[in-house]
């Protein structure tokens, strides 16, 4: 083949084959019992992805041979997800290991085809396959490729050494071409009705000219419906086109083309609206965002099929059409020249196709598809919330039955319409569809498994939207919209089509456009208490699991990909919408990766490591492209390109910068003013430089600019911070800097002038691990390592939001906004990147609770039962009130670490405090004041503190392995306890005030008499009873006393508490969790006839103090690790306190009664979100954000930063009058247009009334008033 469809086809083979047409014939005879393998012309779009060409051949392997489908499925089964890998790891897992495993039971002909190879997407990747397919000559099985000679697939095959054919068939010899078109033309056209001569075959053979698309087009033509199309006629009309030059190859197949278009619109026996039919079809194929079935078409143009297929009888030799009768099949363009063909011939009034015009039609139709499907809710039919989309056996048919091939067409395809046609005309239509269809659209992608494809489809809209002036409110909108989807498809609700109303729309923002929207065409949603719902906004869009700490994250330009590297040394690039892994994990590093950066193109990531080495990657194939560079004697921290990519900036432990030429990879310049490891380097440009801004242990930031091959000082050192500077950024611009310590610091800096403009007040609470500016520079968001991120206005250096934008559970290692600042993606140690909307994030700071900002380490009731005291990661104390969680005192902030302990005295006056500082501090609990304090005598950090019963003394216990006494009166430290072994982690009083006790790591617990001669100068007199039982080793992290002095309780690291008799040593061990859960805090009733226990994994259990049987839980109280809790003086209720920085106060009599089972009820959250009932029914998803913040059935109330909600269930059942309540889609009453009514009971399961069932014409309303509905005939 010649010209731009001409082919090169390359063969791996092991003989030497002379003559490539005679190969062709010899395996043509044996070609039936060759088990092929072929992956025909790439029009699906999925076709043209690279990296499902080699599961795909797998797959049919499989299927063809026993042997290699057994070692398949053992790979499989260790490797579940080889087919999402990268290339490398496909071809090594899916085919070369079961291929060696099978290659005795495989035929020794078998032969894969793959064909059109030059028509993936990813050329890189193309190229990459060969390499891989070169490097194996001794495969049990030959490969045959044909492909265009694309530049990626030429430098692949040149570069090898292997032994291979390559076949040019445009280098053939032309008389040898010829044959072969005459022999296959001779062939396919020997059943003409009036033969051929010879005359007419040499005609039609010297029209095709080498050109093999041209003899296929006029045999497809000329046989069309098996010559009984008048193929006379039709081989004359080929034959009598005026001829053309050899060298013009397009011209003739355009020619060809116009042959063929020109006689299927003039026939004269076709009326007007015959030809309109076969123009709109052909215009409908021609801009088809992938292949149509004809129902598919006759859906989107309002056509019969037969209408359509009349419209296609003449279309054949161009299209590919499915037989008559056929079930299913494509109708396609056969070669993408015709395609050109059409959109290039203005003149052509007939059957030319303006591309935008036509785009914008189809873009309108889709839309409207949509807004007219009914029923306009619930499309299937669905009957119950509480099952999962895969647990209902009938949901395929109603799928079919529902959702049209068109109408799917029409939801995956609107927005590529829109985007060729330039955006919409019709923004009204545009506005509409959100407005109006939205949650319709969302279901139909839902059940057809698409929804994964919504994010971007709302990303593309999103987009379009910035183009139309309307004061901001339409892309408020579509950028409402687009952060609903997102969270949607990412979450577990998208498993179930129901709770895209039950769940995101009933928890949606109550003042956000999505809401306003649909909630008042919705009754009987889940109803919430609590202002958190009013006025929260959807921060949290998404998160997923990478799995190994996380260390550095890039973004790519077009915001399509997100680079991790770990702390394992892998690197991984995934998907922003999927969260999918789509290359790697590739292991190029041998160990941690400290940095992660794109080029401003996108085209490659480069990364460095503890290692000192640099590596640059293709983005697409993961191909190294230069490295390893190796320069810095000592680990490198950070890593940047240059605006125009033509140089990499690295940072070092060895107090080194190094500039490094991306096309080389040689040192350009260096720089050594810094005197201590260099942290962080960030570059940008500005009036025509490249300034580089560093940020170093030595606690100062340098302006450099880098100027042929020199980096030279520009401001510098600038001094500013009182610790390592831990991270720079620079402005999109340029003009302004800012930077980041280990103190929390942040200073911004004018590149200009060098002098600092403004010092951000301190939020955070511990080192800054990143900085990342807004697109827009208006904004800068920072994150550390004590888990929280903030944004900042870069004028005001004030929070955007007057707290986190988000705090999550893990140090943070780096953030990034994305391209266009909607969103912020964000790290951390456990293994999470977060995905945070950035919008119309400043409208939820009123109404809110102000409770810690951190993890509570400490909470404590006040012996008089009215308020709570708590101590957190943030430095703070603050006091609650114990009825309603409203905050009395506080925030105390004296101390300059972590609170890790408070406790009341006996008579509820004073709080002692213990810290990270090594301090303790005596508060007035009415007051706020200090007492006295603070108290210094701990060398390390203070775990534990109580009061002694008489008021007078408080003991403590540190991490530096020593117990204090001390007065309370004087500060005095008055004894010290040193015959600790190791970190005192807990420290308690006995009722009677006679005896202390401690727990340490040692897996000790040490029982003192108190001595009445204290002296802080020797050794503590009393000899302790040591508490400790080989059997069950286990650290002691808290220990508390019965109210009698009898036992102490304490927790163990295998789920377990630990009872101990003072007088006997004797060990009761009482399981309360899974084995691998640590139990982090215990507490006795006040009454001595419970224990409760707080544990690693979130779980309060209470048990029976006498016989360990549980009585209440296991409750899944927290979404982290519960690090306190304390019984109230009543025995009534049991706060707690956990590293999600919550406090929640609990009913005893309402978690006992959870033990009953309640259908319906909300019993408990677990891990991934779901609120179920006791019988494991899933009631309804929280949002991410949500989570920390719901209130459960057994909670009285909860103190949390951000406030907390709890979920009003009986409100689902308020509207039922039936004993099977119902859903109604729309009712047209009168003319007040329609109304949706949602009733969807957690306690009835029914979710919907079938399509073909009538609906009761008398429904109770929500005020309970009943009215006729009347003015509708169809099913509802």
């Amino acid at each position: 083949m010649r010209g731009r469809s001409h082919v090169q086809t390359y063969i791996r083979a092991e003989e030497d084959v002379q003559d490539i047409m005679e190969y062709y014939r010899r395996i043509h005879s044996i070609f039936q019992k060759l088990q092929r393998i072929v992956l025909r012309e790439c029009t699906l779009p999925q076709c043209r992805d690279v990296g499902r060409i080699i599961p795909t051949i797998a797959y049919q392997l499989a299927q063809v041979s026993p042997e290699f489908a057994l070692e398949l499925s053992r790979v499989l089964e260790l490797n579940a997800d080889s087919q999402l890998q990268g290339l490398e790891t496909q071809f090594q897992k899916l085919l070369i290991s079961p291929l060696q495993s099978a290659s005795k039971g495989l035929s020794l002909d078998l032969v894969v085809v793959i064909e059109a190879l030059d028509e993936c997407e990813d050329q890189e990747g193309a190229g990459l396959l060969i390499n891989l397919l070169l490097a194996q000559p001794n495969l049990p099985i030959k490969f045959l490729i044909t492909s265009r000679p694309e530049p990626v697939i030429r430098a692949s095959l040149e570069n090898s050494s292997a032994h291979f054919e390559v076949c040019h068939l445009h280098s053939l010899d032309e008389t040898t071409v010829k044959g072969d078109i005459r022999a296959y033309l001779e062939d396919e056209l020997r059943h003409m009705p009036t033969p051929l001569t010879n005359v007419q075959l040499d005609s039609l053979v010297e029209r095709s000219n080498t050109l093999f698309i041209f003899a296929a087009t006029a045999v497809r033509y000329i046989r069309s419906r098996n010559f009984s199309m008048n193929p006379e006629k039709r081989l004359a009309l080929v034959l009598g086109a005026s001829n053309t030059t050899s060298e013009v190859k397009d011209a003739e197949i355009c020619e060809l083309y116009m042959t063929i278009v020109d006689s299927a619109f003039t026939d004269t026996a076709l009326e007007d609206w015959d030809r309109e039919d076969r123009k709109r079809v052909l215009h409908a194929v021609i801009c088809a965002q992938q292949p149509l079935t004809i129902l598919a078409l006759a859906d989107l143009l309002e056509m019969t099929p037969k209408r359509v297929d009349d419209a296609l009888d003449a279309l054949w030799s161009v299209l590919s059409v499915p037989l008559p009768g056929s079930d299913g099949g494509f109708v396609t363009v056969l070669h993408t020249s015709f395609r050109d063909f059409i959109f290039s011939c203005p003149d052509s009034k007939t059957f030319y196709c303006d591309q935008k015009q036509h785009n914008q039609k189809l873009a309108h139709r889709c839309l409207e598809m949509i807004r007219h499907t009914k029923p306009s809710f619930n499309i299937c039919a669905l009957e119950s919330s509480y099952i999962l989309d895969d647990e209902d056996s009938r949901l395929p048919e109603r799928i079919k039955a529902a959702i049209s091939p068109g109408l799917l067409y029409s939801c995956l395809n609107w927005i590529a319409h829109l985007e060729i046609a330039g955006g919409p005309e019709d923004w009204d239509q545009f506005s509409e569809f959100f407005t109006s269809s939205l949650l319709l659209w969302m279901e139909i992608l839902t059940l057809t498994r698409c929804i994964g494809l919504g994010p971007r489809v709302m990303w593309r809209a999103q987009q379009l939207s910035k183009d139309y002036n309307s004061g901001g409110t339409l892309h408020d909108l579509v950028q409402d919209a687009h952060n609903f989807v997102t969270m949607f498809a990412s979450s577990p609700a998208r498993l179930s089509t129901p709770h895209i109303y039950i769940s995101m729309l009933a928890l949606w923002p109550r003042d956000s456009p999505i809401y306003g929207s649909y909630s008042q065409r919705f009754c009987g949603l889940i109803a919430t208490r609590g202002s958190t719902i009013a006025s929260h906004q959807s921060r949290i869009l998404s998160k997923w699991l990478v799995g190994d700490a996380v260390s550095s994250l890039a973004i790519s330009p077009d915001g399509a990909r997100v680079t991790t590297g770990t702390s394992n040394g892998n690197i991984c690039i995934w998907d922003t919408q999927s969260k999918q892994i789509i290359l790697g994990p590739l292991k190029i590093h041998l160990d941690a990766v400290t940095l992660v950066a794109y080029t401003p193109n996108g085209l490659y990531v480069a990364s460095c490591s503890s290692s000192a080495m640099v590596f640059i990657q293709n983005s697409q194939t993961g191909q190294i492209a230069l490295g390893p560079l190796k320069a810095h004697s000592k680990r490198i921290n950070s890593i940047v390109y240059s605006p125009d990519s033509t140089l990499l900036i690295t940072g070092s432990d060895d107090c080194t910068i190094r500039a490094w030429s991306t096309s080389t990879g040689e040192t350009v310049a260096i720089f050594e003013g810094h005197t201590a490891p260099v942290l962080s380097v960030t570059c940008s440009r500005s009036e025509n430089r490249t300034l580089v801004v560093s940020g170093s242990a030595d606690r100062q930031v340098f302006i450099l600019e880098i100027r042929t091959a020199v980096i030279r000082v520009v401001f510098g050192p600038l001094d500013g911070h009182n610790s390592p500077v831990t991270a720079v950024a620079c402005s999109p611009d340029g003009s302004c800097a800012v930077s980041g310590s280990a103190d929390g610091t942040i200073c911004i800096w004018d590149t200009h002038t060098g002098r600092m403009l403004r010092r951000c007040p301190t939020s955070h609470l511990s080192s800054i691990s990143r900085l990342s500016f807004s697109p827009s520079g208006s904004q800068f968001a920072s994150c550390s390592i004590d888990s929280t991120i903030y944004t900042w206005d870069l004028f005001s250096t004030e929070p955007v939001v007057g707290r986190p934008l988000g705090t999550q559970t893990c140090a943070l290692s780096a953030l990034s906004y994305s391209p266009y600042g909607d969103q912020i993606i964000s790290c951390s140690e456990d293994g999470v990147v977060h995905v945070f909307g950035t919008t119309r994030a400043g409208s939820d700071i009123a109404g809110m609770a102000d409770g810690h900002l951190a993890q509570i380490n400490s909470v404590a009731y006040s012996p008089d039962g009215a308020h709570i005291a708590s101590g957190s990661h943030d430095k703070t104390v603050c006091t609650w009130d114990a009825y309603t969680g409203c905050r009395s005192l506080g925030p105390l902030e004296q101390h300059s670490g972590t609170v890790e302990v408070v406790a009341y005295s006996s008579d509820s006056s004073l709080i002692v405090s213990g810290s990270a500082d090594k301090t303790l501090i005596i508060w007035v609990s009415q007051t706020g004041k200090i007492k006295i304090g603070p108290l210094r005598g701990h060398e390390s950090i203070v775990y534990s503190a109580a009061f002694f019963p008489d008021n007078m003394r408080v003991v403590s216990g540190s991490a530096d392995h020593a117990v204090h006494i001390w007065s309370v009166s004087t500060g005095e430290l008055i004894a010290k306890v040193r015959d600790q072994e190791s970190w005192v982690y807990s420290v308690a009083c006995s009722p009677s005030g006679s005896h202390f006790a401690s727990g340490s790591v040692n897996q000790t617990i040490r029982v003192y008499e108190v001595s009445e001669d204290f002296d802080a100068s020797s050794e503590y007199a009393s000899q302790p009873l040591v508490l400790k039982s080989d059997a069950h080793a286990s650290p002691v992290l808290c220990c508390a006393f019965s109210p009698d002095g009898a036992y102490i309780v304490s927790g163990s690291d295998d789920g377990a508490i630990c009872r101990w008799d003072v007088n006997t040593g004797e060990l009761t061990i009482w399981p309360v969790g899974e084995p691998d859960s640590i139990v982090r805090t215990v507490a006795y009733s006040p009454d001595g006839k419970y224990v409760a226990s707080g544990s690693e994994d979130g779980v309060i259990c209470i048990v029976d103090a006498r016989t360990g049987d549980t009585v209440a839980g296991p409750l899944q109280a927290h979404s982290d690790e519960i690090l306190s809790i304390a019984y109230s003086p009543d025995n009534t209720h049991l706060a707690s306190g956990s590293a999600d920085g919550t406090i929640r106060v609990w009913s005893i009599d309402r978690l006992q009664r959870r033990l009953e089972p309640q259908l319906g009820t909300a019993q408990r959250l677990t891990k991934d979100g779901w609120v179920i009932d006791h019988s494991l029914n899933r009631l309804v998803w929280i949002p991410h954000d949500l989570q920390d913040r719901l209130s459960l059935e057994g909670e009285v109330f909860q103190i949390a930063s951000q406030g907390s909600f709890s979920l009003d269930m009986a409100s689902c059942n308020r509207h039922q009058a039936h004993e099977n309540p119902t859903i109604v889609w729309s009712i047209a009453i009168g003319a007040a247009g329609p109304l949706a009514v949602a009733v969807v009971p957690p306690i009835r399961r029914r979710f919907g009334w079938a399509p073909d069932e009538r609906i009761p014409t008398s429904y109770p309303l929500p005020n309970r008033a009943r009215a006729t509905l009347t003015g509708y005939d169809d099913p509802a």
